[in-house]
């Protein structure tokens, strides 16, 4: 039995398993984690994104929500929030989690991402055309810097309709 302080330990555990694909000993780890220290905001974030990713929505808001409680200054924390809030169609409060993650670091791409996702889902087409292409602007000067564009493939080929810039992002 792990001591309280060995929290990290099981998150890191956590992580480990989930990379190799075993999401069930993820889980059981990061579950341990919440359990010896539920204040642990980041093996509540991480057991909320894994609950997501196997379709678990309504248990994944839980720990997504209280890792935002624990954490309100990572804007990770609200970037998973909102991922979460959108699986549930809950667009307007994905958007607003996105949001306050674009608020603690506006350079922050992947949630700008996911808040032109939200708000295209939401039909909140406000700001929607200026914030894809402010969007479409980083992900040029990232791969201009040579770094990956920050947002996934499939979602930065809608971007910009220029095969080269296309090409460079697959």
């Amino acid at each position: 039995v792990l001591a309280p302080e060995m929290t990290p330990a099981l998150n890191n555990l956590g992580n480990a398993r989930a990379a190799m694909g075993d999401r069930a000993a993820a889980e059981a780890a990061f579950r341990e984690a919440v359990t010896k220290d539920p204040n642990f905001a980041d093996a509540h974030a991480n057991l909320g994104n894994l609950l997501r990713l196997q379709g678990r929505t309504d248990e994944a808001l839980v720990h997504n929500r209280r890792a935002t409680e624990l954490a309100p200054s990572r804007k990770e924390m609200f970037e998973g929030l909102g991922q979460t809030l959108s699986q549930a169609r809950d667009f307007d409060a994905a958007i607003a989690a996105l949001e306050r993650a674009m608020e603690i670091d506006p350079g922050y791409v992947e949630a700008e991402a996911r808040l032109l996702a939200a708000r295209q889902q939401a039909c909140a087409w406000e700001e929607f055309e200026a914030r894809r292409a402010a969007l479409a602007a980083h992900a040029r000067a990232r791969i201009a810097e040579g770094r990956d564009c920050g947002v996934e493939p499939h979602f930065a080929v809608t971007l910009i309709d220029e095969p080269e810039f296309q090409r460079k992002i697959a």
